[in-house]
């Protein structure tokens, strides 16, 4: 039962953020260009909700320091930015960026972003945490640690951690997963999961995994429980079953 509530509460984080990335890259694609001879240069903003600002609209602005009460919507985060519930950027986000519940960053994340629900960025260069989700649309690095899945669509340099699912396309770096790390192509280093790894390339490195390990080739080693599967090995295996 409460596995099933973990996964509905992943898929439900999953969609919102997807949802808010397609609005998000409409909008980007279709006034940014526009209305780039008006951005602005602020110290700070302050806005109550995402298009409501008590000193004049930040849509179009580059801020060191946005406070949002529950939300807020701006171009650009250089330092800092804080919210009760969601931050939205439509471009990058600097220093550190704090929120209860999401943060959105449609271009690149560079530095801390935490939020107690999920954060979403279209590049990451920095530290992710989130309560339940992070995603990461292109390429990622550094670190990312979440409650229950790391998502990354392109390559991540770095170390994942995730209560229960981790997932990259291509891997240099550490995953550790409380039940499964999946790469879909390469990976080299280290994989490490209560359940099995899987990883759909060529592996070099360790993987260690509870019941299994997949990976199409292997240079290293492969240790688990139960199962260990290969096409071609060059190291070793150890496990119940290797094939």
């Amino acid at each position: 039962m409460k596995t099933n509530v973990k996964i509905a509460r992943t898929l439900i984080c999953l969609f919102i953020i997807l949802v808010t990335g397609k609005v998000f890259s409409q909008n980007s694609n279709t006034t940014v260009n526009a209305n780039k001879t008006d951005t602005s240069v602020r110290e700070i903003q302050v806005s109550f909700l995402p298009f409501i600002s008590f000193n004049g609209s930040p849509i179009n602005s580059t801020v060191n320091l946005s406070l949002n009460i529950l939300g807020g919507y701006v171009k650009e985060v250089r330092t800092l930015e804080i919210g009760s519930i969601i931050n939205i950027d439509e471009k990058n986000a600097g220093k550190c960026q704090v929120a209860g519940v999401g943060n959105v960053v449609g271009g690149v994340s560079s530095g801390f972003q935490s939020a107690g629900v999920f954060n979403f960025a279209a590049s990451q260069m920095g530290v992710q945490i989130g309560g339940v989700l992070n995603v990461v649309a292109r390429d990622a690095g550094k670190c990312q640690i979440a409650g229950e899945a790391n998502v990354v669509c392109g390559s991540f340099n770095g170390f994942q951690a995730a209560g229960v699912i981790n997932v990259a396309k291509s891997l240099k770096g550490v995953q550790v997963a409380g039940v499964l790390n999946t790469v879909f192509k390469d990976a080299k280093s280290s994989q490490i999961a209560g359940v099995g790894n899987v990883t759909a390339g060529s592996f070099e490195g360790c993987q260690i995994g509870g019941v299994f390990n997949y990976a199409t080739k292997v240079t290293g080693a492969q240790i688990s429980g139960l199962l260990n599967v290969t096409t071609f090995m060059k190291g070793t295996q150890l496990s119940f079953m290797n094939i």
